[in-house]
């Protein structure tokens, strides 16, 4: 992990509007006689199909204010005190709803002395969408006196079971993880007096068969394994006898094997506090008790009073145990009943013992970080002084990309130039510098946008005397220029604020869509942008983005000399990369890069480390072409063929167009298929390493007419225009999590 990556607390956006985050749009040149950078806020020529190229507009349209939306309403998720919400007792559809099994291991009657070899069955439920490929907790869930893996207050194996429901809606909720329970007969043998060793089944035979048959957290090994090594993944539960039994066994006889034990209306020969807290002694501490959670009814003429003896007060004599941190003693009204003590203590339990952190508590980027990939977003200078805007930065994201002030066209200063008695351009860096400043305060990495790129370049870079009216210079002229102002760049930013500008775009948009470029050149490097000629290409020739990424790997190999930790990674950035034409074309042309040069050994040098993919999805400025799975299918196959060129692959620029606020929920579901594909990329070998992601805030009050309209639209975020997470940010979540 980069040095840039810190994690943040929650920053108070979650709280404040947030103004003007997503307003991105263009902003009116000054001339360039005065001398000063242009102030425009968001890249231009993304488009709906390959071959569209909009037209930006002059200025945007003003920030409005307004008032925070709420937070997405979710089921609550809290431990309850007398009985179980109803929404977890309703039966999910089919995709949602967990499986159950029968298994048969070899076991003993270890009551006996012979211990004769046994066979014995449990059921097994599965959550929804098990994967073998991952890693479960696992509970043993204990029946009552007279019961077996069948005949018991769960019946598990049937789909009408009240515990599976309420299993399969706590894992669907988000209230616990995903985990494995297993109902096995409680009994080594066929008397009553074989419930007191099922511990020694248990450790022996019950939990090596799951480990080795199941996607558990144990290591196993046929010719023997630490038991303990999982035992933060294992939970033991039961009702009345079942109860005793995780106390007797579960908590003072395995606790080197299992962290968790709750006990409901356990049974009179259930052990009191006093033995409890003896037996907890008798533990290495590096056994801690993850929970001890232990019901009862008051009303229960056969166990309050043993489940009592056993419970109340005993945090009071051991320092194992803490009321409140580790342990409860539950007391509420009702008699001896599995179906409703058994199930309540069932779903506290469960959320005790394996909880799953509410998506709320969660960070997206913390997930993506899980996934292989960092997430980043846009800043403009004069968000430096929104102080809605700063938090959801600092909070949500580990790099940032300048809008528009690390272009060439907002740093050159041309009188400046004017004034070099070297000849060379001068360059004043005061708005760059402020955002890169914040994120080396804040812990964020910076994506340095952009060294060479053809839109909007100030003509008198060009010309003799850097005069609006100069003639152009020769090859030679500019070859220097532009040689010596990506080493001064490049310099600057890495000698002031070391380490964090980790990657350069060091050529944007060079591929062209059709006609504004050579029809026998594979690359596709445009000669004309609309009716403005590209004049890198017309003065330096069809070699000028090889050029640029030579001049740019000479600088950084000339830093890293001096300092060997310099680590900046230099990249191609364009838009309609996961269209065909755009796409085979800059492979061509990154092929053209990598072969330009050759090492003192006559190899090629590797020129560009990545592709930058400007991700701006669905219909340009109209709902129309917005969420369509096609452009999903689309990129999974762009990353692939890029991946394939030996080259990393970055997200950049990312939005998904939303035009309509009636379709908040698809736009919501396609971000989460939209995640669910980059995880999967990344499953197949860490293929994308960053997504940074410009459309990040709605703006409902934005003018049709804003260039960022047709950019992002005005319901394409992550967040509301009140800086609060919407759907769409808890289905990417989701997605990466599941």
């Amino acid at each position: 992990m980069k040095k840039w990556m810190t994690r943040v607390g929650v920053g108070a956006c979650m709280l404040t509007l947030c103004l003007g985050a997503a307003a991105c749009g263009k902003k009116e040149k000054k001339t360039e006689e005065q001398g000063t950078p242009p102030a425009v806020t968001t890249e231009a020529t993304p488009e709906s199909t390959p071959e569209a190229t909009p037209e930006p507009t002059a200025t945007p349209a003003p920030a409005a204010t307004a008032t925070p939306a709420p937070e997405p309403t979710r089921v609550p998720i809290q431990i309850e005190q007398n009985q179980i919400p109803n929404v977890y007792k309703q039966k999910l559809s089919e995709e949602f709803r967990g499986t159950v099994e029968q298994i048969e291991y070899k076991s003993k009657a270890y009551h006996t002395e012979e211990k004769e070899e046994t066979i014995k069955r449990a059921n097994v439920y599965l959550p929804a969408n098990y994967d073998e490929s991952k890693q479960y907790d696992v509970v043993f869930l204990m029946h009552g006196i007279g019961g077996n893996e069948n005949f018991n207050e769960w019946k598990i194996q049937e789909e009408s079971s009240q515990i599976r429901k309420i299993l399969d809606n706590l894992i669907y909720y988000g209230a616990i993880k995903p985990v494995i329970v297993v109902t096995p007969n409680g009994k080594t043998g066929g008397g009553d007096n074989s419930y007191y060793t099922f511990g020694q089944e248990l450790r022996n035979e019950l939990i090596p068969y799951m480990d080795s048959h199941y996607a558990t957290y144990a290591e196993y090994d046929e010719n023997g394994y630490d038991l303990t090594e999982a035992r933060e993944h294992r939970a033991m539960a039961g009702f009345s006898m079942g109860g005793m039994q995780t106390i007797n066994i579960g908590l003072c006889e395995c606790l080197d094997i299992i962290a968790y034990t709750g006990a409901f209306a356990a049974a009179p020969t259930s052990n009191n506090s006093d033995v409890i807290a003896q037996k907890l002694a008798t533990f290495s501490e590096e056994y801690p008790v993850g929970y001890f959670y232990s019901i009862c009814g008051t009303e229960d003429s056969t166990a309050y009073w043993s489940a009592k003896a056993a419970s109340a007060g005993l945090a009071n004599k051991t320092d194992r145990l803490e009321d409140g941190v580790n342990f409860t003693w539950h007391e509420m009204s009702g008699g001896h009943s599995g179906g409703y003590v058994g199930a309540l203590g069932f779903y506290n339990f469960l959320q005790l013992a394996f909880p799953e952190p509410p998506l709320e508590s969660l960070f997206l980027k913390d997930a993506a970080v899980e996934s292989g990939f960092t997430l980043g977003t846009v800043m403009n200078y004069s968000q430096l002084s929104n102080t809605y805007y700063l938090p959801m930065v600092t909070s949500e994201f580990q790099s940032i990309t300048a809008g528009n002030e690390m272009k060439a066209y907002s740093m050159l200063d041309q009188v400046g130039s004017q004034n070099n008695p070297e000849g060379m351009p001068s360059m004043n860096y005061s708005q760059a510098d402020a955002i890169v400043s914040f994120a080396q305060e804040n812990g964020i990495g910076v994506r340095g946008h952009v060294l060479v790129w053809d839109a909007y370049m100030s003509d008198w870079f060009f010309r003799e005397g850097y005069k609006s009216d100069g003639a152009y210079v020769d090859q030679e002229t500019l070859k220097a220029r532009l040689k010596y102002y990506i080493d001064e760049v490049v310099t600057h930013f890495e000698t002031e604020f070391p380490g964090v500008v980790y990657c350069w775009d060091v050529v944007n948009e060079a591929v062209g869509d059709g006609g504004d470029y050579k029809g026998d050149d594979p690359r596709h490097v445009r000669t004309y942008r609309n009716s403005d000629e590209n004049m890198f290409q017309t003065i330096i020739g069809p070699d000028y983005v090889e050029y640029s990424f030579a001049c740019a790997r000479e600088t950084v190999e000339k830093l890293q000399a001096a300092n060997p930790d310099v680590s900046i990674e230099l990249f191609y950035n364009d838009y309609s990369t996961f269209y065909d034409e755009k796409r085979d074309a800059i492979i061509e042309l990154v092929k053209s890069i990598n072969s330009y040069e050759k090492n003192a050994d006559g190899t090629y040098k590797k020129l560009c480390d990545g592709i930058g993919m400007q991700s701006y999805i669905g219909g340009y400025g109209q709902q129309a072409g917005c969420m369509n799975t096609q452009d999903i299918t689309r990129i999974e196959k762009a990353v692939r063929m890029f991946h394939d060129l030996g080259v990393k692959v970055h997200v950049t620029e990312m939005a998904v167009r939303n035009y309509d606020k009636n379709k908040m929920e698809q736009h919501a579901e396609f971000y989460g298929k939209l995640f669910e594909a980059y995880e999967k990329l990344n499953e197949e070998g860490d293929l994308i390493q960053n997504i940074s992601i410009w459309g990040i805030c709605d703006d409902p009050m934005m003018s049709k007419s804003d260039y960022s309209y047709k950019q992002n639209g005005p319901y394409c975020g992550l967040f509301n225009r009140g800086c609060k997470r919407k759907d769409a940010y808890y289905e990417a979540l989701k997605a990466l999590r599941d």
